[in-house]
């Protein structure tokens, strides 16, 4: 059974994410000043990282329960990788064949393509490992995807210690997904952390798990019930958006917004009001 607020959650962060892409574009090719239609846009990818932990604890747990963990892990592996695999490998090939048909006709269409490298970058893209720090990415965006199927190999792991029966176990996850999310949002130290100025790939997977692990953290209280009667209100799930644009217009920090996207989802899921009719 699907949650449809969080398929609509989805569907505005992916709008988002397209927006500043087309924004970026115009920006580059635009002979006049073009504004940017989805300012910090790439936030939107942190809300997915929470998004699937999230769903693929709500999706699967039950499974984990039913069957050994090796047999529920194998099955899940499975349908995640011919989920996203084959359709990478598509968009992969397609990028291939476009950059060496224009080539014919003296034209770069696809910078990405290394004419001397074609099978290598066939291989480490269809993977998935360019995101990972391994090969030369022809599809840049296509490293979320990356790190996020990386952190489907940890799954059962993180399972395991979010409802782990001791709360001392989960206090301790929370605490090392914060200092996960910590490190990335540090710019002035670290670098830029956002998709103008793209980190190296252990930040992205750091910041990956990090917030996946703070998926499956919300799943949990979901699950439990405990907070359903305080969350489901119209008003929680509006102030944590509010204050998220907040943080967006204000320039501060990209970590508040990252520890207000979990809360946000929670709210959206157990939302019995006008916002989860909307």
């Amino acid at each position: 059974e699907k949650i449809i607020p969080l398929t609509s959650l989805r569907g505005v962060a992916a709008l988002a994410v397209i927006a500043m892409h087309y924004s970026e574009t115009m920006q580059q090719i635009s002979s006049h000043r073009f504004p940017s239609l989805a300012p910090r846009g790439y936030l939107a990818v942190d809300v997915f990282f929470v998004l699937s932990g999230f769903i693929m604890g709500y999706t699967y747990l039950e499974s984990f329960h039913l069957q050994s963990t090796w047999t529920a892990y194998c099955k899940f592996l499975a349908k995640r990788a011919t989920r996203i695999l084959p359709l990478n490998a598509a968009i992969t090939i397609v990028l291939l064949a476009v950059a060496i048909v224009s080539s014919l006709f003296g034209i770069q269409s696809v910078r990405t393509v290394r004419p001397n490298h074609l099978a290598d970058d066939l291989v480490t893209n269809a993977l998935l490992l360019p995101g990972l720090g391994i090969g030369h990415s022809l599809n840049w965006p296509a490293w979320s995807i990356s790190v996020e199927f990386a952190a489907y190999f940890a799954f059962p792991l993180f399972l395991s210690i979010v409802f782990h029966p001791s709360k001392l176990v989960l206090a301790v996850t929370c605490a090392f997904a914060f200092i996960g999310l910590l490190g990335t949002s540090l710019t002035d130290i670290l670098g830029p952390g956002n998709m103008h100025n793209h980190p190296p790939p252990w930040r992205d997977l750091a910041r990956c798990m990090s917030e996946f692990v703070l998926g499956l953290v919300v799943f949990r209280v979901y699950y439990s019930g405990k907070w359903a009667s305080l969350f489901a209100r119209d008003s929680i799930a509006i102030a944590i958006g509010v204050a998220i644009l907040a943080v967006i217009i204000s320039r501060a920090n990209d970590i508040f917004a990252m520890l207000l996207f979990p809360p946000l989802i929670l709210a959206i899921s157990l939302n019995s009001g006008y916002v989860a009719y909307q």
